[in-house]
């Protein structure tokens, strides 16, 4: 009996034993390790954004992370980011660029998992000018002197002019003492018949085909001139 129940008791321990190896085998087995959170653009590696000057411009990031499915969460952030571009907390790039943002630029956008566990995306993004109509500067004419030289330069601008845009000047109504050239030049000589007031109309046109329309008025000044006998002095 002595010998059954020693035997009995050392079957017991080993079972127990198995059963703890067991549960720790099935532990190890079931526990989650944190994986890295993978930016998964496709143009992280390869190809390049684009936006539109004045247009909104958006963008989804897209990541992946194996613990998704077990609750973890991704945050994305800024690391480096032109000033009127953005990403929120859940990953959309978001902005309008304006004139001055045409270009190319590098970003760098974060992707943070609830542990720390980071992924960063280096990407580009190209602004793409978007034509802009030209402007006057010049609000009114000066005055013109009989019989003196007039020579004015008509100022006018456009936000596209560092960006190789040009301008060309062409007349819709003139005097016929005036003349414009084709960058903005009013010269001319007028003479007593031409005193008094005088419709000048501009138009301005870009590359692109943008124009401006614009009407002045300028006013000839007398000047006092002698008087003239009209008969022959001379018998």
């Amino acid at each position: 009996m002595t010998h059954i129940k020693f035997y009995s008791m050392a079957f017991a321990f080993i079972m127990l034993n198995a059963c703890v190896k067991e549960g720790d085998l099935g532990s190890l087995e079931t526990s989650q390790t944190t994986a890295l959170p993978t930016i998964t653009q496709n143009v992280k590696n390869a190809g390049k954004l684009v936006a539109k000057e004045d247009q909104p411009f958006n963008l989804k990031l897209e990541v992946s992370d194996a613990d998704i499915p077990y609750g973890d969460r991704i945050n994305f952030s800024m690391v480096s980011l032109p000033d009127w571009l953005a990403v929120s907390i859940d990953g959309i790039l978001s902005g309008t660029p304006k004139n001055v943002d045409v270009g190319s630029f590098d970003i760098v956008v974060r992707a943070t998992d609830r542990s720390g566990k980071t992924d960063d995306a280096n990407l580009n993004i190209t602004v793409v000018n978007a034509n802009d109509p030209p402007f006057f500067i010049t609000a009114d004419l000066p005055s013109a002197s009989e019989d003196t030289e007039y020579e004015i330069q008509l100022e006018v601008s456009d936000i596209d002019l560092p960006y190789g845009d040009k301008l060309i000047f062409d007349k819709i109504t003139m005097p016929e003492w005036l003349s414009l050239s084709k960058d903005g030049q009013l010269t001319g000589l007028p003479t007593n018949a031409n005193v008094g007031t005088h419709l000048v109309g501009v138009e301005v046109v870009d590359k692109a085909g943008a124009a401006i329309r614009r009407e002045f008025k300028v006013t000839v000044e007398n000047v006092n001139d002698a008087p003239v006998f009209l008969f022959n002095k001379k018998r």
